[in-house]
């Protein structure tokens, strides 16, 4: 299971996480992705669209109902037009799941400092409650598990990071982005502390491993464009901080933006010169390199753990 996730907006965090969905069906794995961001980006690249006539999408069907026990994770699952992907869309609606895990965690703290073990015994933290609802399906239902999240540190995200085998970290290549990206990881640092104090505090409570203790992390600067030298040396700036973790640039163009715009991957996008074309040969072939070369690195990280 991988999350993809950073504080920063903007960082191309469901391109990727759509296009790396995308290319691992392709290469023969059955994958889920699962909509977490009230925003909906990921669920109108694969064409389901809550705002779209006729479209059949409703807070029900998305994962809040899970969360709130309603409905079960097997019956919002949605098979798409991409072979080997499935889906758990999302709508604005599941924005409203910050309020019901706000209400679930102040609850447990409660609980929790007067150590009314009665009322412990029967409520599991927010944190873990998006775990229970993947822990129902069979094993051998997917091989991975893609969660795309908010950019934010919310519930819901923490909920996800918290969940996962591994994460995914797309990071623009600026200044400013490298610095949220920082912080970001000094929020994680710090709530996995605090997580691990209010374990340690429930003695009922036994993990089958440590939060955060991921199998793997990938960062991935994103939004890159070699031609500027400003970008260049931030960029060997990155491999020197972040080393082993940091993955090849994924390229930008403004013919991917607008792919986007159109709701198309790379993998869907027109390349020529005609009227019809999406976007330019030369420059689709760049960004196909980029785009397929993050894809493999994870799918080698993947495959690397399942060995273990």
């Amino acid at each position: 299971m991988l999350t993809t996730s950073n504080l920063k907006g903007g960082s191309s965090k469901t391109t990727l996480t759509v296009h790396l969905a995308q290319y691992l069906a392709l290469r023969g794995l059955e994958v889920l992705l699962i909509d977490l961001d009230a925003q909906a980006s990921a669920s109108h690249y694969m064409g389901l669209s809550p705002d779209r006539l006729g479209a059949d999408i409703g807070t029900d069907d998305t994962m809040y109902s899970v969360l709130v026990g309603e409905r079960r994770l097997e019956e919002v699952i949605r098979t798409t037009y991409w072979p080997g992907l499935s889906i758990v869309p999302a709508t604005v609606g599941l924005a409203d799941m910050e309020y019901q895990m706000a209400e679930r965690h102040m609850r447990y703290r409660s609980a929790l400092a007067m150590q009314d073990l009665a009322s412990l015994s029967t409520m599991l933290p927010f944190y873990a409650v998006l775990d229970r609802a993947l822990s129902e399906l069979p094993v051998d239902r997917f091989d991975i598990i893609l969660l795309d999240t908010h950019p934010d540190v919310s519930f819901l995200t923490l909920s996800a990071l918290t969940t996962s085998d591994a994460l995914l970290c797309p990071i623009p290549v600026g200044m400013l982005d490298f610095a949220s990206t920082g912080e970001f990881f000094r929020v994680i640092h710090d709530y996995t502390e605090s997580l691990r104090e209010a374990d340690a505090r429930r003695p009922m409570l036994r993990r089958a491993r440590q939060p955060f203790d991921y199998r793997f992390i990938s960062i991935v600067p994103s939004l890159y464009d070699p031609n500027h030298d400003s970008e260049r040396k931030l960029l060997n700036f990155l491999k020197y901080t972040y080393d082993q973790y940091l993955l090849d640039p994924v390229l930008y163009s403004k013919a991917m933006r607008r792919s986007s715009l159109e709701r198309k991957t790379l993998f869907e996008a027109v390349p020529g010169t005609g009227k019809n074309a999406d976007l330019d040969p030369r420059t689709a072939s760049r960004l196909m390199d980029s785009i397929l070369a993050m894809g493999r690195r994870i799918e080698d990280q993947i495959r690397g753990v399942w060995r273990a």
